[in-house]
């Protein structure tokens, strides 16, 4: 018997171990299966084709995931924030930006979107002045204020609007965009609190 009907043969073999698998109700499978399509709320179509099955599934979980941002979104405020900004949402999808930036200007990026740069609003705790450490001026240092409107960081670098951090279509913008944030970032670590 050569390798060709050998592989045939243990295939025919997995398949019937497979329908024996999924036809029993009391195997550990089926069961795990119950849990969850309970969990994600799913209704299951054994007579669906697999790819109608994956494109449930898929339906399913990407609105499982909105639902759950935005059950977030309402006490946390870094998620509000990241929904209030973000433009689009393909979820699943690999943003085409995080393939051609370096991991500096990617962190950079990630930082940004997510209201962890060390900017006082993001941070409240270790900061008792919420003033902007750069321009002096008693209003509260916050991402927008520093990228948009604090007159220290336009002297120095320029003004980028706030949205563009929130961007992905232009590759120009998103790298530039990216060295801004890292730039900024090296002011401000670099600049002692007033």
């Amino acid at each position: 018997m050569d390798a060709g009907q050998d592989h045939g043969k243990s295939k025919k073999q997995s398949n019937s171990f497979i329908k024996q698998i999924s036809a029993n109700p009391n195997s550990q499978w089926q069961k795990e299966m119950e849990e969850i399509t309970k969990e994600y709320d799913i209704d299951r179509e054994y007579e669906a084709s697999k790819n109608t099955t994956k494109t449930n599934i898929e339906q399913i979980s990407i609105a499982k995931f909105l639902q759950t941002i935005n059950e977030e979104a309402k006490t946390k405020s870094k998620t509000k924030h990241w929904t209030e900004h973000k433009t689009s949402m393909e979820l699943g999808i690999r943003p085409k930006h995080l393939d051609r930036l370096n991991r500096k200007e990617c962190s950079a990026l990630i930082r940004a979107r997510t209201r962890m740069l060390q900017i006082k609003e993001n941070h409240l705790k270790p900061y008792p002045n919420q003033g902007c450490r750069l321009c002096k001026s008693a209003e509260l240092e916050t991402q927008l204020h520093i990228f948009q409107e604090c007159p220290e960081i336009a002297e120095r670098l320029g003004k980028i609007t706030y949205k563009s951090i929130f961007e992905n279509n232009d590759m120009n913008t998103v790298r530039n965009t990216a060295n801004h944030i890292i730039k900024v970032s090296e002011i401000i670590e670099n600049t002692q609190d007033a």
